[in-house]
């Protein structure tokens, strides 16, 4: 047993190489590698007081803006998110966190495996398809439902009162609220909405498109449900029937 123990420790010794950049920058290679095979470039900075930054020196999302660009402000902010969730900052394009020195090693070891969850492509898309509803369901709007349509965004019924709001209102000879669902809080929003403007004899025909229904907790689908008049249950639902049933309804 004594043997392996030296043994994995003479391996790990034989892994991790360094190269002198400056006189308080170091470039580390640990085995651990992009998505694509390429191993990562490590880079650590100095601070005094035993205190270091590891950062990847912008490479990583260069190397993500091969293949998916980050191109508008809310993949910027998804992408920002993300590396937040995983524990490290985001400054320009520099990936990095700080390490006290006597958990350098393992600070190491944690930072290229988050590096590693941020660039794996699939990891990306998935956050970025996940967070990017509302912007997907715009484009779609605007894109193939005002060929059709007239369409109006975030129309408030109600006068002086902002926190009612419709966000797209399909003008036709039937008037009909359109809302985008992503999560409860919107769901419970978008239910109190529709009973508000009952009670106030604003009676439009309504149709909600969700994230992802499912989701909802089964209290939150069965009010927005009595709600509401046409529940699309996903994004990709309402692409594929949402302009039949809007010309169907819209008279």
């Amino acid at each position: 047993m004594n043997n392996i123990i030296q043994n994995l420790r003479d391996q790990a010794n034989r892994n991790v190489n360094t190269r002198h950049i400056t006189e308080s920058q170091l470039q580390v290679w640990l085995p651990i590698y992009y998505e694509d095979g390429d191993m990562i470039d490590i880079y650590i900075e100095a601070l005094g007081n035993n205190m270091f930054r590891i950062s990847d020196a912008g490479l990583t999302l260069m190397k993500l803006s091969y293949t998916f660009e980050v191109n508008t402000e809310n993949k910027r902010r998804i992408l920002y998110e993300m590396i937040k969730s995983n524990g490290l900052d985001l400054e320009g394009d520099v990936i990095s966190c700080l390490s006290h020195s006597e958990n350098l090693y393992k600070e190491l070891i944690r930072f290229g495996n988050a590096v590693i969850r941020v660039s794996t492509m699939s990891y990306f898309k998935r956050e970025i398809v996940q967070n990017l509803f509302y912007e997907h369901l715009d484009e779609f709007i605007d894109e193939e439902v005002t060929r059709n349509f007239d369409v109006i965004k975030q129309l408030y019924p109600l006068e002086g009162k902002e926190e009612y709001m419709v966000d797209y209102c399909i003008k036709s000879k039937n008037e009909i609220y359109l809302y985008g669902v992503k999560d409860t809080s919107k769901a419970r929003l978008v239910t109190i909405c529709e009973q508000t403007f009952k009670l106030e004899n604003i009676s439009k025909e309504n149709v909600v498109v969700f994230d992802d229904f499912m989701s909802l907790g089964r209290d939150d689908q069965h009010r927005i449900m009595n709600a509401t008049d046409k529940q699309f249950p996903t994004f990709p639902d309402f692409k594929k029937h949402g302009i039949e049933y809007l010309a169907r309804r819209a008279g």
